[in-house]
C-alpha cells in the first residue's frame, strides 16, 4: 500500500441514522489534516465531526499478495 496524501472529510449523523459525508481537502500531511480537522470540530454543530483518511493504492492484488 502507498499513501498518496490525506483525505479532510465532514462527516454527520442525521436524525434517522443516516451518515452523510463530504470531502472538504486534500492534504499531503498528516499533521496539517488533522489540525484542519480539529480547529473545524472546535466550531462545529452538534452532529457534525472532522476527519482525516489516507487516500492510497494497494497493490497487493496486482502482485497476487
Amino acid at each position: 500500500m502507498i499513501v498518496l496524501g490525506w483525505y479532510l472529510l465532514m462527516v454527520s449523523i442525521l436524525p434517522n441514522g443516516i451518515v452523510t459525508g463530504e470531502v472538504l481537502d486534500h492534504y499531503d500531511d498528516p499533521v496539517e489534516c488533522f489540525s484542519e480537522a480539529v480547529e473545524l470540530e472546535l466550531g462545529a454543530d452538534p452532529g457534525l465531526a472532522f476527519t482525516c483518511i489516507e487516500d492510497y493504492v494497494d497493490f497487493s492484488d496486482k502482485l497476487g499478495a
